[in-house]
């Protein structure tokens, strides 16, 4: 093997269409989960599926080279995932950025950051670093364009990472066997690796991390390992095909996004399934007969660019877009998404995918691009879009340039002056705040609302926290700190408070106590403490007043998602306690029940108002303002 290619042959795969086939099948699932098809809440085993195929593929690329040419050129493989990865995935970044210089994406989500580590092939880390989850990040009510690259990112790791691991392997090796056992004994290691890191770091780090996620890839590659030694007779692959599907259809039924496998880094053990599909779609037999049916193959080989593009589609193609029901709007969605798809196919995939190019402008004309890209995203994409959306001037200038009222100067809820509000706490904020914008751009005299709201962080400043829904622990001092002082430049006069599971779970506040549980008299000392601080802090920066929201209990369907009784979750004692504290500060604290309001319309099993059980939707958020909240807020 060797780094030159100065004499390697051009080296190609057959062609098998069963395994575009299976591509239609991975992206499918991705689509109606992302679709909101409660039926397949595990859907993302979707991406599970196009790890374990990206092994496959890529290793047998890399197997098949050194068998032709004796050796692997480094440049030459990275100048063909470049062209292969890059045209459609700077494109869909690059579309991103113009609509989040329009303003597309205020109030939800920070886009500048976004499209800077997606460009950087790093947004898994970037997702890891912000204390977030999975099933967090996909149930936020303002979810983030690019929110789907961190898969991507994973993939792009191994793609750099890979073809070095295979030169040692052939230089270690002198015959197939011996180097397939190197890649057996490297996947093994990759698959125990999964649950350890979830064991020590988390379940975050089990789902974000790309050494937790290598074992998905890795079974791919010892698979393409396998089916190469000699007189490996391809017979009776199909009915492993079947039982792959079967296996992957179940768990996207079956599985949460908010708990379950994925969580204690399990995934490589799907992966041992999506490899009996595999080999399936490379036997004769009916399996491989229907995945290579017209209809699949197609979606399937532009199954990159529907994956790119899906996401950003769904999040500014909502139900405010179009008022129609939720299939109808589904399906907008996947027709604007394929269109785009393949237009894309058509005049930036292919074209320069089958170009002739020399290695070096290639990757001159990656880097130029991606630099380019990164600058224009720091120059024009306002840096507080996650922050701040205001129902006048929505994200178009940082908040550093909005213009501030005089100190002390009063306020008013007419066309001069619309009310400033600012809307703080955990997911369940996040939540209410998409309806909170969607309510204050209906009427431009209404409001202007600042965004401080971050998932699973609450008021409480303790140190971490810890809850038996996963162990995860996360630092929010930035939620509390930075940005908020920021809004408060902005002189809000209300301020509206909503926090759930956040401080409802176990709580660290000295490392002496360890982790509190709410029903510990030091937990509610704590806690009180803290809202006493936040509540002053408000008070102090010139609110006028403070609306408390009451977050409805985690309904029966949200807590069997966990799997278990979450006999530490407590959001009964967190809401007596904010009452509680609200009598402290009588002329300055309205307790919202919407716990009352929402109890009288969410009966039995209706999933309409929180279709996870725990978070209001994109619609009922909106209707919570129209039909309750927002009468409130604006009362004198």
């Amino acid at each position: 093997m060797s780094t030159s290619s100065a004499t390697t042959s051009a080296v190609r795969l057959q062609y098998e269409p069963a395994i575009d086939g299976l591509r239609c099948v991975a992206v499918c699932l991705v689509l109606l989960f992302h679709g909101g098809w409660s039926l397949f809440s595990g859907g993302y085993v979707g991406v599970s599926l196009f790890f374990t195929l990206s092994g496959f593929l890529i290793t047998s690329l890399l197997v098949v080279e050194y068998e032709t040419n004796n050796k692997i050129s480094l440049r030459a493989f990275y100048s063909r995932r470049v062209r292969r990865l890059l045209p459609a995935s700077l494109f869909c970044l690059i579309l991103v950025s113009i609509w989040a210089w329009q303003n597309q994406f205020s109030g939800s989500v920070d886009v500048r950051s976004d499209v800077i580590a997606s460009a950087l092939q790093v947004a898994n880390w970037r997702d890891l670093a912000q204390g977030q989850s999975y099933g967090e990040l996909i149930g936020a009510a303002q979810p983030g364009p690019l929110d789907h690259f961190w898969s991507l990112s994973i993939e792009e790791q191994f793609y750099w990472l890979w073809p070095v691991v295979m030169l040692w392997v052939a230089r270690r090796g002198k015959t197939h066997q011996s180097r397939s056992r190197s890649v057996y004994s490297l996947t093994g290691l990759a698959m125990i690796a999964a649950p350890v890191i979830a064991w020590v770091w988390g379940d975050n780090a089990a789902y974000w991390s790309t050494p937790a996620r290598f074992g998905e890839i890795l079974v791919g590659a010892s698979l393409a390992m396998w089916v190469r030694q000699p007189r490996r007779q391809r017979t009776h692959w199909s009915s492993w095909g079947w039982f792959g599907l079967l296996v992957v259809l179940i768990s996207a039924v079956t599985w949460s996004s908010n708990s379950g496998p994925a969580y204690h880094g399990l995934l490589p053990l799907f992966a041992v399934a999506s490899a009996g599909t595999i080999l399936g779609a490379m036997s004769l037999g009916s399996f491989r007969n229907i995945l290579s049916a017209r209809p699949f193959v197609e979606i399937g080989r532009r199954s990159y660019g529907i994956y790119l593009f899906h996401w950003p589609v769904f999040v500014l193609v909502t139900d405010r877009t179009f008022d129609i029901s939720r299939y109808a709007l589904f399906a907008i969605r996947c027709v604007i998404t394929f269109a785009i798809a393949g237009l894309s196919f058509m005049f930036f995939e292919q074209p320069i995918r089958r170009r002739v190019m020399s290695h070096q402008r290639t990757f001159a004309y990656a880097t130029a691009v991606t630099i380019a890209l990164t600058v224009g995203a720091l120059v024009f994409i306002p840096r507080d879009q996650a922050l701040f959306a205001s129902a006048v001037e929505t994200g178009s200038v940082s908040l550093a340039d909005r213009e501030k009222p005089e100190s002390g100067s009063p306020a008013t809820n007419g066309t001069e002056s619309p009310l400033r509000i600012v809307i703080l706490g955990d997911s369940t904020a996040v939540a209410l705040s998409s309806g909170l914008v969607s309510w204050a751009r209906d009427d431009l005299t209404r409001a202007r609302v600042a965004v401080v709201a971050r998932n699973a962080c609450g008021f409480a400043r303790a140190t971490s926290i810890e809850d038996n829904t996963g162990g995860f622990r996360r630092d929010c001092d930035e939620a509390l700190g930075p940005n908020l002082d920021t809004a408060l430049e902005l002189h809000p006069e209300v301020a509206v408070l909503m926090v759930g599971l956040a401080d409802s779970g176990p709580l660290t506040w000295e490392k002496q106590e360890g982790p509190l549980k709410p029903s510990d008299p030091t937990f509610i000392a704590h806690l009180e403490e803290d809202y006493d601080s936040l509540l002053e802090q408000l008070r102090d920066a010139g609110v006028n007043r403070v609306a408390w929201v009451l977050v409805p209990a985690p309904t029966s369907w949200w807590l069997g998602n966990l799997g278990h009784a979450p006999d530490s979750l407590r959001t009964d004692i967190t809401n007596e306690l904010i009452l509680h504290t609200a009598k402290e500060f009588p002329d300055f604290v309205e307790v919202i029940r919407l716990d009352e309001w929402l109890g009288a319309r969410e009966e039995g099993e209706n999933r309409e108002w929180r279709p996870d059980g725990l978070h209001l939707s994109q619609e009922s958020a909106k209707r919570v303002m129209d039909e309750f909240l927002g009468r409130i807020l604006v009362q004198n």
